[in-house]
């Protein structure tokens, strides 16, 4: 269900399953609402006996972000590096999907073919 900046999505996805999709997230009234918007998405699922599930909450952006995102990167105004939380071979590939349907425990899980074993390690 899509919101913008009131919870009306939310709480329908709540109530009825389904995964919220923010339509405003890079406007600041819209970035400023997410917070309250998840938790009005996750009364909504309680009230009807669901867990809710971040892996179903999706951020839209204008493609004109990413430009000024990119810009951001080469003149290192960001620094990727404080991006990536962990790293994980091709073995651990389910580890870090794992990881990353949890915020609490990673940002970024960057993938290194010739990294050995199955887990995800801190960075």
């Amino acid at each position: 269900m899509a919101s913008a900046i009131s919870p009306t999505g939310a709480v329908l996805a709540g109530r009825h399953g389904a995964g919220t999709l923010s339509l405003a997230a890079a406007d600041p009234a819209g970035h400023a609402a997410l917070a309250t918007n998840w938790t009005a998405h996750e009364r909504a699922c309680a009230d009807v006996g669901r867990d809710a599930d971040r892996t179903g909450m999706c951020l839209a952006y204008p493609p004109e972000g990413f430009g000024a995102t990119s810009e951001r990167l080469v003149d290192g105004r960001i620094d990727p590096a404080a991006l990536v939380t962990g790293e994980a071979g091709l073995g651990g590939l389910d580890a870090a999907f794992a990881s990353l349907r949890r915020p609490e425990e990673h940002i970024e899980v960057l993938i290194r073919p010739g990294l050995a074993g199955a887990g995800v390690s801190a960075v």
